[in-house]
């Protein structure tokens, strides 16, 4: 079975979801003996620079609008650089390209959806204007009618559509035009077998002091205004502990003002970003993981913090829910509640006990429900019943 993936995201030379979430699927797609091909638009490194057991073509793509550039500078070149596979599994909304696939190959084209338009532009649109910046304004706000108009294109074009959580799926349903039979949920999950995840047996923290840990775009949605706020209150109880924060964006600037107003510099390491293999690091040599966002879809990154035996604190927002579990695998705080916040990261820094019994459930957790050796399968069945229906 060939297999043509079309992720512009790819490959996750930084850390990313998407890109994350791809790069594990189609590794253990190739050890499913399923022939791969990715096309993508990152030009951070040339193709012959990926040590993999697949074909990586880089078609490349501007930073102003990326997707969209992708999708426009390659609608004529993809359909024929994917003749030769059996479907097209594309990562992300791409509406129109996937019309012009199916009109100009016939080839079955299964989508994956990881992020819903509507709930971003939502909690943009209930953010303080105190937090707007200019590139949330324009990527959740002015970009909102295209995302809408790509992500509605791509469900209706797509002969099935796959999301990472039951939270995600619900919103779909209740969003698009799109029947139930044509959608599934697998979620993401962990690639244990990698080479950048070692085995929990290796996961000893190098760091003396206690630190945690906050990986994830610098955008309102992600809560990090929360999380920093919410550090200043820990930080005038725990003297030696540190916050680490993984990742850049529209919020950066706002977010390192921030830590100098309240007086952080010396408590918090804004760390940018940082490949992959850093992240995981990062998050095997901290405390715990906190998720302050307000909303996720299949967070690749608490669930590699879980597989870590590391606990993950989140707002107590539905997506939450669905795979941490108050006061067994993690702990929830009360939604956008700075000071509750606060509390639960005091509890973890001051209970080595809860942090053992968490962490053991966190990972058991995730060993079961986000193992991608065994969710694989599931999109190999997908392939399989969309390849049949073809005949």
């Amino acid at each position: 079975m060939r297999v043509a993936v079309i992720c512009h995201d790819f490959p996750p030379f930084a850390y990313g979801g998407v890109a994350s979430a791809c790069s594990d699927l189609v590794r253990n797609l190739s050890n499913e003996g399923v022939e791969v091909e990715v096309f993508c638009g990152n030009r951070k490194a040339p193709a012959q620079n990926l040590h993999w057991d697949f074909r990586v073509t880089i078609l490349g793509s501007h930073r102003t609008a990326p997707r969209l550039s992708f999708i426009f500078n390659n609608l004529t070149k993809i359909p024929s650089l994917v003749a030769e596979a059996d479907l097209v599994h594309v990562f992300g909304s791409f509406g129109f390209l996937i019309d012009h696939i199916k009109k100009r190959t016939g080839k079955r084209v299964l989508s994956n959806v990881h992020s819903i338009p509507y709930i971003t532009f939502k909690n943009f649109m209930s953010s303080p204007l105190s937090n707007w910046t200019l590139g949330d304004f324009a990527s959740d706000l002015l970009e909102y009618p295209v995302s809408h108009i790509l992500m509605k294109k791509t469900l209706c074009k797509s002969d099935h559509t796959v999301v990472p959580s039951l939270h995600a799926l619900k919103n779909t349903l209740a969003l698009y035009p799109v029947p139930i039979n044509q959608c599934s949920m697998i979620p993401n999950g962990i690639d244990f077998d990698a080479s950048y995840f070692e085995s929990l047996t290796s996961s000893k923290s190098n760091e003396q002091l206690p630190s945690i840990v906050f990986c994830g775009r610098l955008t309102w949605i992600k809560g990090i205004t929360f999380l920093v706020k919410a550090f200043s209150l820990l930080a005038k109880k725990v003297e030696d502990v540190s916050l680490k924060i993984i990742g850049w964006g529209p919020m950066g600037s706002y977010v390192r003002s921030l830590v100098s107003i309240l007086g952080l510099n010396s408590r918090v390491r804004l760390l940018g970003v940082v490949s992959r293999e850093k992240a995981i690091q990062e998050i095997r040599n901290s405390s715990f993981l906190v998720l302050p966002s307000l909303h996720e879809t299949g967070p690749v990154v608490a669930y590699e913090a879980m597989g870590l035996a590391k606990p993950v604190i989140a707002f107590d927002f539905p997506f939450a829910t669905e795979f941490i579990f108050d006061n067994r695998n993690g702990l929830l705080a009360k939604p956008c509640d700075v000071r509750d916040l606060s509390d639960k990261m005091l509890t973890l820094l001051t209970d080595k006990d809860v942090v053992m019994k968490l962490g053991k459930s966190a990972y058991a957790y995730v060993r079961e429900n986000h193992d991608w050796s065994i969710n694989v399968k599931k999109y190999v069945k997908i392939y399989k019943m969309l390849l049949e229906s073809k005949r």
